[in-house]
């Protein structure tokens, strides 16, 4: 005959059998939806660096192709693939140059336990800072 403390721990050990998949499943979502904020707090800081690089740029040296290339540095670290990065001038309302930079790169969960249908997305917009022509 059986003890019933021995049943005791046979239930207690089959209460964590069953919960113990559900808990690492809620621990891997959290983790991952983690490792997705880092990854969009970078993008969103990139294009400000971007955008902040191409604004103090002299017209006449490609601010666009600066901003570009800031972003691209910002994002070495965070070993992003498949980053598409644009940056374009455009004219304000008061007649000011302004630069906008746009930085999208396609999500990539650490482990995929959280399926996200989107992609990682920054953009900023920065007022050029007044500066003389290149002649």
């Amino acid at each position: 005959m059986r003890s019933p403390r021995s049943s005791r721990r046979g239930a207690e050990a089959l209460e964590f059998a069953l919960t113990l998949p559900v808990l690492l499943i809620i621990l891997g979502g959290l983790i991952d939806f983690g490792w997705f904020a880092t990854h969009q707090s970078a993008v969103h800081a990139a294009a400000s660096v971007g955008a902040r690089a191409g604004s103090i740029t002299e017209l006449g040296h490609d601010p666009e192709a600066t901003a570009v290339l800031a972003v691209q540095r910002a994002l070495e670290s965070a070993q992003l693939e498949g980053v598409e990065v644009t940056a374009a001038l455009f004219e304000l309302p008061t007649s000011e140059l302004a630069i906008q930079v746009e930085v999208e790169a396609p999500y990539s969960g650490l482990w995929g336990l959280v399926s996200l249908p989107i992609d990682y997305r920054g953009s900023a917009v920065m007022r050029m800072n007044e500066q003389p022509l290149l002649q």
